[in-house]
């Protein structure tokens, strides 16, 4: 069974530039909602 996607021709996202924005400049990546470790309680 092949999955098409419904997004084929979505180009470059608010996701992806935010993304490699945080690359370049050693950021932690907010634009998806989360970080990907453990972070304070407070």
């Amino acid at each position: 069974m092949t999955i098409s996607s419904k997004l084929p021709d979505v180009g470059t996202t608010i996701f992806t530039a935010m993304a490699a924005l945080a690359a370049e400049h050693g950021a932690v990546n907010l634009s998806q909602g989360f970080p990907d470790f453990d972070t304070p309680r407070h």
